[in-house]
Formats: structure tokens, C-alpha cells, sequence
């Protein structure tokens, strides 16, 4: 007789990865942590239903080919971008959505179902056997999280409704509903006022990193200048931000644009993509920045680490921050982080010794603080920094809500 608790982990689109932050990067963490002995796990997600998730993500799980060959198109062609916002295509794609996830909404005999974001929670609002857990990720409501795609189409704006709707409801017939931080709850909450239901038991539990291996990972030889670092450059930063508004590349390239007008030669290595590289491609022609940037692409998560281990310092100008797994990962690498303290990041970041507080509505500012506080030495690299936010911690305290009973 199986004794394990059987849990279905869902997101609403991708797979369980450590490359990219967000829902599938948390599932990615507890697939890997979780007591195999005590938990069976599945994944559900868009064109994805993996039984023994646990052990598929052992073998890394990969997107299948369609998947890659429409990324690549959605991310470096301007016509299948433009296919894809079209009214019909995008009325069809969440019809689609709704027949594959409806397909698995009373599926399995789950003891838990733990969604990771409102939209794939939503197909199980009237499932009344299972613990429904759902952790909210996101920017506040789906209104503000995907306020960029709304101002740009004229569908999704016409579906926000609806999609407001089901979040709703998925946050009111939750058993229990988690958020990575105090700002990530604040956010929603305040979102929607009083149409969430008051009695809701709501849990924090923050986000977590694997400490053990980044203590392991050592840059290789010449790592710089495998990216492009040039004897000529005499500061080195790393942003890791996908090509989206929320993230501003551009401003941070209005920073290495001031570092420059100010004497400096820098250098920003920027691992992410996005539908927005073309803008930010047009923008570093704009500036001149030809010399001063490298747009890496995607970047592999041990890679990520060995670049924070041999920067001069993160930058992160991000708008409203959740619970970063990059700025937890930068922290515990010791790095000097530049950034501000709105959102989440105030969490992670207070009393960091090595911080400089960026101001991102003026790039002179937070370049003039870059070369008095980084280039003069006040803050520097440390390789004694505590972990804080592990993920035994996060696993710990979802397997405390995984035993609890309905």
C-alpha cells in the first residue's frame, strides 16, 4: 500500500526550471527537496502532465520542440510576434487553455493540489477532496502583473475582466494561500479590497535558495572575458532580467551610459531575453553602449553564479519586486548588489552591508554613488555572508501545510 502523500503541482504555462525565477523555479526547488519517501509528485502545466515530477526533473526536464521553435520565433521575429496578438489566435490559444487544463481538473486522486499561480488554480475551485493550496507569485492582481500585455492588446485588455474574475475566485476557495513576502501580500490584498474573502488563512513563507550549491560553484578561468570583458573596461556588472517593462534595462543602460559621461569605462553583462530585445538592442545603438554591453541571452543557473562570484557588482532596477530569487542568490554570494529598497526588496536586503542604494529616477545619482561607494571601496566583496532564505526553510514550510487536513 502506497503511504505517500500524493501532491499535484500546476502552473499555468512552462516547466520546473532553475534558470528562470518565478512559479516553475519554486516547483523546480520542492521537486528537488521534497522527502521522496513521504510524497508522490505530479505537474500540470499548459501541454504538460508529468507523473513522478520528482524524478523526471532529476533527468532535467525539457520543453518539447515546438515549444523551443515558437519561443525562438516569439523572441527574435517581429511577424510571429505580430501573428500571435491577433484577436483570433489569442481567442483560440485561451480556448485551448481552458479545454487542456478542464481535461485535468478532477484527474488523480491528489491529497494536495499546490498551484502556483491564480490562473492554472482556477480548474480547481470546485475540487473539495484535496488540500488546495495556492501561492501567489505574481505583481499584485493579474490586472497589474500583466499590465504591459493589456496596454498593448486590445484582447487581453477585453478578457482582464474575466481573468480578474477567476482570480477571485481561485484566492476565495483556496484552503490555504501562501506568499513569498509581506510585500507580495500587501500587494494583492490591496489590489482588490474587499471583494477577497476576510476569513482567508493566509501564510508567508519566503522564497528559498540552495546554499550548498552556491558554495560549491567556482568561476572557471578567463570567465570575464568569455563574455567580453576587455582589458579596457575597469568596471564589471551583471543584471539577470528578462527583456520585459518590469525589469528596466533601459534605465539601467542609462546608468552605464552616465558611468561613461563620467569618466568610467563599464561593462554590464545581462543575462535574459525577451520580446523587448529589439527595443533594448535599439537603445545600446542609441547610446553607443556597443562597446559596453553584452546581452548574453539565456545563461545557464551555475554560470549565473560563477558571474556573480567575479563581477564588480548586481544591478537590479527592477519595478515592483517580489521576493527576488536573484537578489537572494547575489546576497549570498557577498556581491555589492546596486538597487533600491521598494518592494520586496527591502526584505531581502535590509541591514545587507553591501548595498548600494540606487535611485531610479535619476541614473547621474546612482552612477555618482557606483564610483564613490563601489570604485572607492567602501563596499566590496565578502565571502562570509549568512544564508538567510534557504530553500529548507521554504521546503520546511510547505511540508508543515502538506500534512495539515482539510
Amino acid at each position: 500500500m502506497n503511504s505517500r502523500r500524493r501532491i499535484l503541482f500546476t502552473s499555468f504555462d512552462g516547466l520546473p526550471n532553475e534558470v528562470q525565477g518565478g512559479p516553475n523555479n519554486i516547483i523546480y526547488k520542492l521537486l528537488k527537496s521534497l522527502n521522496k519517501k513521504e510524497y508522490q509528485t505530479d505537474f500540470l502545466s499548459y501541454r504538460n502532465y508529468i507523473t513522478n515530477a520528482d524524478e523526471a526533473v532529476e533527468s532535467r526536464l525539457k520543453p518539447a520542440a515546438r515549444k523551443i521553435l515558437t519561443d525562438y520565433l516569439y523572441y527574435n521575429t517581429s511577424i510571429y510576434r505580430m501573428l500571435t496578438a491577433n484577436r483570433a489566435y489569442l481567442k483560440r490559444h485561451f480556448k485551448l487553455r481552458d479545454l487542456f487544463f478542464g481535461k485535468y481538473a478532477n484527474a488523480g486522486n491528489y491529497d494536495v493540489i499546490h498551484s502556483h499561480d491564480t490562473l492554472s488554480h482556477y480548474y480547481f475551485t470546485g475540487n473539495d477532496k484535496a488540500l488546495k493550496v495556492l501561492t501567489i507569485h505574481g505583481n499584485g492582481s493579474i490586472e497589474n502583473d500583466w499590465a504591459d500585455a493589456a496596454m498593448k492588446n486590445q484582447f487581453i485588455k477585453s478578457i482582464m475582466p474575466e481573468l480578474k474574475q477567476r482570480e477571485i475566485k481561485s484566492f476565495n476557495s483556496a484552503d490555504i494561500v501562501t506568499f513569498p513576502g509581506l510585500y507580495a501580500r500587501d500587494l494583492f490584498l490591496s489590489d482588490y479590497g474587499d471583494v477577497l474573502a476576510k476569513d482567508k488563512d493566509i501564510r508567508i513563507i519566503n522564497n528559498g535558495i540552495d546554499a550548498g550549491n552556491i558554495i560549491k560553484i567556482t568561476p572557471g578561468k578567463n570567465l570575464l572575458e568569455k563574455f567580453g570583458r576587455g582589458e579596457e573596461h575597469d568596471l564589471v556588472l551583471l543584471s539577470v532580467a528578462g527583456h520585459i517593462r518590469q525589469k528596466n534595462i533601459g534605465t539601467i543602460l542609462n546608468v552605464i551610459s552616465a558611468l561613461k559621461s563620467m569618466g568610467k569605462n563599464p561593462f554590464l553583462i545581462n543575462a535574459g531575453y525577451g520580446h523587448l530585445t529589439p527595443e533594448i538592442k535599439r537603445l545600446i545603438k542609441k547610446y553607443k553602449l556597443e562597446g559596453n554591453v553584452n546581452l548574453a541571452g539565456k545563461v545557464s543557473h551555475d554560470v549565473v553564479i560563477s558571474l556573480m562570484k567575479s563581477v564588480d557588482a548586481v544591478i537590479m532596477l527592477s519595478d515592483r519586486t517580489i521576493f527576488d530569487i536573484v537578489l537572494l542568490e547575489a546576497s549570498a554570494c557577498g556581491v555589492p548588489i546596486i538597487t533600491d529598497l521598494s518592494g520586496g526588496n527591502g526584505e531581502i536586503l535590509k541591514g545587507y552591508e553591501w548595498l548600494i542604494e540606487a535611485d531610479k529616477s535619476n541614473s547621474s545619482r546612482t552612477a555618482e554613488l557606483i564610483i564613490r561607494e563601489l570604485c572607492g571601496g567602501r563596499v566590496g566583496k565578502n565571502e562570509n555572508t549568512k544564508f538567510l532564505f534557504t530553500f529548507e526553510k521554504m521546503t520546511s514550510g510547505y511540508e508543515n501545510i502538506y500534512g495539515e487536513r482539510i
